[in-house]
């Protein structure tokens, strides 16, 4: 890159040395009279000198040209020592002046960091009456641009302060405001050299800016001639340009090497390029812009159409159908809402609010939305994995797998074969509402029917199984969402021990035969029908789920008395005792609500099972925990958990359970069961 409007200096940087207002810890900024400005101590002007005697040595044999100093007395008391022991002339420019604290201006240090504890937010926020470093940040900028472009070859020295030095180090290199803080701040009597790259930059904010006018500062060295070079900046029209693009990348025809014939022009470039393309994707105003001039040129070259399909998008509104405008205030900040709920649940939204090329009507309430039936729930899954899972291990043909384990593997199986046929069509939005219909499925079915395989397994072996099948689930998901989710399934393709370097290197899963099919399917759908039915039957009749009932009674002709499996599930998820089948029902099921006593104490034990439970996660206790119990309870709650305690004791993991109230616990809950007050307190034994 060859010069441009900034000529060939060297630069560097040094804070002033320690002051008084540098030992009080205290803000010296602002207007400075005799009698509060802040001069440099005996040991300040030692610092100094010792930068100057480190200057003098890398100099060498050249000299230092000028010196450009804050207004400030402690940064001119600097510039003259330094001016001494090199002889360069002392320039004062008003815009190397500390950053003003405002309301905050003479007092300590500390207090402002106080107010302003996060330094990024600095860039915008200002005190009362004050600066912030944005404002700072454009100041110093364009002194260092103006010096720049006015000398030639000058040694340059700038006294100063710690954030516009800060600021102007930073900033003359290029460097986002992210990467500014990350800078090592400069200290007192500190002294660097700096590098001013010969970069556009933005004169209203001090930003580098690769944008039109400030890209037109820059000319580039032509390799033949040595000649500069600089930006066309005439154009026949941007829609033009835009439709020439897939040709112009390759400079067709002329670096094509084509005869006159067409058609060898033509076979040149779908040789040398792409083309057409696959599709191509961009909201409906460019029907008659990019989408047009594509089309026009490559016909018109007679290469015929540019792309093969079509994805418009609709334009967003507001949640009330109204375009957006900042004049309205109507509009949404998208930093925001990435801010807030990350960039892939915005991007899961638009798959699935509606088609690609319907208008958007955004409310932040349906993302939210979005984001917890999905993005949320994959992760909820994730963590319940890694919390009660079995190492890594993939289920195998040879596997023994239980009939939910056949179902969710059948259902992934016919998710990868769903969403690789809707992706082939350009069918977006069928492809991610058959994800989320999945995704569902696997926490409020699989999982939930699979939690005791978990929690309290009946063997080793079931718990490995379970483990593995949702870990396969998971990790599948993972290369199957890539697409629509990159940032997010690539976080839980690498928390799952993924072995590529990235989920997006991943071959695309396919799907295989050997799973049951239609048939499990239907049945299974039949299974999460019926036990709906009887959930709302029991919420009707205000029955809590807790409380175990008698016995169902189902009038299907989908599922039957050999379908065991099945029926283990809606007893599970229901919390009956048995199923029946009548064919005389009038409706689809009918449920014994009669709670006998010995229902009723097994109801009273799973109450009680659920709080100490809720006690233990309160408790920040692991599963692997062992606990002692310590209950108050009336004389006939306490009938009920002596008679049943050694159940009551494997359900809560407990050690030991002691029937009387006591001062130490981990945790505890005071409330009521059927009426009758209640006392439990937990503590790891």
């Amino acid at each position: 890159m060859n010069k441009s409007r900034f000529t060939d200096n060297n630069f560097w940087i040094l804070r002033h040395g320690e002051a008084d207002h540098v030992l009080k810890g205290a803000i010296a900024s602002g207007t400075e009279t005799k009698a509060n400005a802040s001069h440099l101590t005996e040991k300040g002007e030692k610092e100094v000198g010792q930068a100057a005697e480190k200057l003098v040595k890398q100099l060498g044999k050249k000299k230092l040209d000028i010196i450009f100093s804050s207004p400030y007395e402690r940064a001119k008391e600097t510039a003259k020592i330094m001016a001494k022991k090199t002889g360069a002339k002392i320039i004062i420019d008003k815009r190397l002046a500390e950053l003003n604290a405002g309301e905050f201006n003479g007092r300590l240090v500390s207090d402002f960091h106080n107010a302003f504890p996060d330094v990024l937010k600095r860039f915008s926020d200002a005190p009362e009456g004050g600066e912030n470093l944005t404002d700072v940040k454009k100041r110093v900028m364009n002194f260092i641009m103006e010096a720049g472009a006015k000398y030639d070859g000058k040694n340059i020295l700038i006294c100063g302060h710690g954030d516009p030095l800060w600021m102007l180090e930073g900033a003359a290199a290029g460097l986002s405001n992210e990467e500014i803080i990350k800078l090592k701040y400069i200290e007192v009597g500190e002294i660097k050299k700096i590098k001013f790259n010969n970069y556009p930059f933005n004169y209203l904010t001090g930003n580098l800016d690769l944008h039109k006018p400030y890209i037109d500062s820059i000319y580039l060295k032509c390799e033949k001639c040595g000649s500069k070079m600089a930006r066309t900046k005439e154009v026949a029209d941007v829609w033009f340009d835009s439709g020439c693009m897939p040709f112009a990348q390759y400079h067709f025809p002329f670096a094509a090497k084509a005869k006159k014939s067409d058609e060898l022009k033509i076979k040149t470039v779908q040789e040398k390029i792409e083309f057409p393309a696959d599709y191509i994707s961009e909201g409906m105003d460019q029907t008659r812009g990019w989408f047009y001039t594509l089309l026009a040129i490559s016909t018109a070259l007679g290469l015929g159409p540019a792309y093969l399909n079509v994805i418009a998008q609709g334009l967003t509104l507001d949640k009330n159908g109204v375009k957006m405008s900042k004049s309205k205030g109507n509009a949404v900040d998208p930093w925001q809402m990435i801010e807030k709920y990350g960039t892939d649940a915005l991007r899961w939204y638009f798959y699935t609010v509606n088609q690609p090329g319907d208008y958007k009507k955004f409310d932040e309430a349906d993302l939210g939305k979005a984001y917890r039936r999905f993005i949320a729930i994959i992760y909820n899954s994730f963590i319940f994995l890694k919390t009660y899972g079995a190492p890594a291990k993939e289920p195998s043909r040879e596997t023994r797998l239980s009939l939910i384990d056949e179902w969710i593997l059948a259902k992934l199986n016919n998710l990868t074969g769903e969403v690789t046929k809707s992706l082939e069509k350009y069918d977006i939005v069928a492809a991610a509402k058959a994800t989320e219909e999945f995704v569902d499925g696997l926490s409020r079915w699989y999982i939930r029917r699979s939690r005791r395989r978990f929690q309290k397994p009946e063997s080793r072996s079931d718990l490995e199984i379970a483990s593995a099948v949702l870990r396969h689930c998971l990790m599948e998901l993972s290369k199957l969402t890539a697409p629509f989710t990159p940032f997010f399934s690539e976080s839980l393709y690498k928390s799952l021990g993924g072995l590529k370097l990235s989920v997006h290197l991943e071959d695309w899963p396919e799907t295989k035969k050997g799973f049951l099919g239609a048939e499990l399917a239907e049945k299974m759908d039949e299974t999460r029908r019926i036990s709906s039915l009887a959930l709302a039957l029991r919420a009707e009749k205000g029955i809590k789920v807790r409380q175990p009932l008698q016995k169902l009674a189902i009038k299907t002709g989908k599922l039957n008395a050999k379908d065991e499996a099945f029926l283990d599930l809606i007893k599970d998820e229901v919390n009956v005792k048995e199923v029946v089948f009548d064919g005389k029902l009038a409706g689809d099921i009918e449920l014994d609500t009669v709670i006998t006593p010995e229902l009723k104490e097994e109801g009273i034990i799973r109450e009680l099972v659920r709080l100490t439970q809720e006690l233990r996660q309160k408790a920040n206790y692991e599963p692997k925990d062992r606990i002692k119990a310590m209950l108050e309870l009336p004389e006939e709650l306490r009938t009920v958990i002596q008679k049943n305690e050694k159940l009551f004791a494997k359900e809560i993991g407990a050690e030991e359970i002691e029937l009387k109230k006591s001062e130490k616990f981990g945790a505890e809950i005071q409330t009521k069961i059927q009426d009758k007050y209640i006392w439990i307190g937990i503590i790891k034994n």
